[in-house]
């Protein structure tokens, strides 16, 4: 009995040897399935990211809005260290607001390289430095000069704009370098029947002042300067000047400023008027103060910039010059020119428009009321609409220029620079009969470009 007992025990230890072995085969091949799920996990997860970036009309995550008046509601800082092409980080002013799986705009708005732009994906934030999902396209080197904006990019499921309501765009701050820009997309439905506006939110018109003259107004070539001649895009601003033989300071008059620039020109005034042709100078005069005749020649209006196509590069328009003061009126500088129209881009799905879509530039300021000319006006700015179905009335985007400026006195009846039209570009898989004729003061071509494939 003892023997066979022992060899039932065994018996039993080489079963339970065999169950270990088998359980330990188990365990191995179960660990190794869970490593192999984990893989595909991780690159299915990678596969996500890499497709996150592709949705042209976004992700709807932000939900409905339905939109009162009032400016649109966004996060933008500007990018505070250099970026190299294929870089998967960027350092911020401020990563308040951004979250993981946010999307961005990343821009130049002012100097080296200024108009280019890419959107990316968040991947990952740690203080003021956000790591991207993708590497960048394109370089970026902000400095003094050079204005580089980060802003959040909200992926809206239907966006309402109602009748009566208007959205603005907040202007651009030339002491941030961020600002003047609306961009979202719409997952669903975009409906406007108020107004999406982005006038007068780029670049700011001159200053007035007097001698030797005023500034031009800013552009994304450079910040106003105090010149006559054009800043690239902004408008050339007038200067106080002679009227008549008499002894300085009794008889001078400010000429006017010239309108800022973008899709066209600028114009260097709107009527001539009597102060542009007085050509006696001044006696006395310490500095010596020009003729109205010799400031006037001088003067020139803010130029083109950019391409018809605002799918690579986009730009905020340029601000209107100042106009110049005469001896009556306070030296005290005051912006007076014109600004900009801003930058609005817009991805929707489904796009109804019975409403109207703006970037238009700033009138100028009409003449001080002593005797000068008037202001420059500032020129359009950019709006860039993709629609995979697009339902809209004729003429709903604008980008036209701002008036020139009134002249402000009997002796100098010089009516300042219109500025020029800003850029629209419109794409879409599919339209209504809308007549794209007759969307006014814009510098694509006509019929706008579309295609499908690329949209839906």
């Amino acid at each position: 009995a003892t023997a066979t007992n022992i060899i039932n025990a065994a018996a039993s230890i080489a079963a339970a040897n065999t169950y270990a072995s088998t359980l330990s085969t188990g365990v191995a091949a179960l660990s190794t399935r869970v490593v192999s799920l984990s893989t595909s996990v991780q690159t299915l997860s990678a596969a996500v990211q890499s497709l996150t970036p592709r949705p042209v009309f976004g992700t709807g995550a932000a939900g409905v809005i339905n939109s009162a008046s009032g400016t649109f509601a966004t996060v933008a800082t500007p990018m505070t260290a250099a970026a190299a092409i294929g870089a998967t980080t960027i350092t911020v002013g401020s990563s308040t607001g951004f979250f993981v799986a946010a999307e961005i705009l990343i821009i130049v708005l002012q100097g080296t390289n200024a108009g280019q732009y890419e959107f990316a994906f968040i991947a990952g934030i740690s203080g003021t430095t956000v790591t991207l999902q993708a590497g960048l396209t394109r370089a970026y080197a902000p400095s003094g000069t050079t204005k580089v904006a980060v802003q959040f990019v909200p992926h809206y499921f239907n966006y309402i704009v109602p009748a009566g309501s208007t959205v603005s765009a907040p202007p651009y701050s030339a002491a941030t370098g961020v600002g003047g820009i609306i961009a979202f997309r719409v997952f669903e439905v975009l409906t406007v029947s108020g107004t999406i506006s982005a006038n007068g939110a780029g670049f700011a018109g001159g200053l007035a002042a007097r001698s030797p003259n005023s500034f031009a107004g800013a552009s994304p070539q450079g910040a106003s300067v105090q010149q006559l001649t054009n800043n690239g895009g902004g408008g050339g601003a007038g200067g106080e000047c002679c009227y008549s033989s008499a002894t300085c300071p009794t008889d001078t008059l400010g000429t006017h400023g010239a309108g800022g620039g973008y899709g066209t020109a600028g114009s260097i005034f709107t009527t001539s008027g009597t102060c542009n042709t007085r050509s006696t100078a001044c006696t006395g005069c310490t500095p010596v103060v020009p003729t109205c005749l010799a400031f006037a020649a001088s003067i020139t209006a803010g130029t083109t910039y950019g391409t018809a196509s605002l799918s690579s590069n986009i730009f905020l328009g340029s601000g209107g010059g100042g106009f110049g003061m005469e001896n009556s009126v306070s030296t005290s500088p005051a912006t007076v020119g014109g600004a900009g129209g801003g930058i609005i881009m817009i991805f929707a799905r489904n796009a109804f428009i019975d409403g109207q879509i703006t970037s238009n530039g700033a009138a100028g300021v009409t003449g001080a009321s002593g005797d000068t000319g008037g202001a420059g006006g500032g020129s359009g700015g950019s709006v860039l609409l993709a629609a995979g179905a697009l339902n809209g009335i004729d003429n709903f985007a604008k980008a036209t220029g701002g008036a020139g400026g009134a002249a402000g006195g009997t002796y100098c009846t010089t009516v300042g620079g219109a500025g020029g039209v800003g850029r629209i570009q419109v794409d879409f898989g599919t339209r209504n009969s809308i007549d794209y004729s007759l969307i006014v003061s814009s510098t694509f071509s006509t019929p706008p470009p579309g295609s499908s494939s690329d949209l839906i």
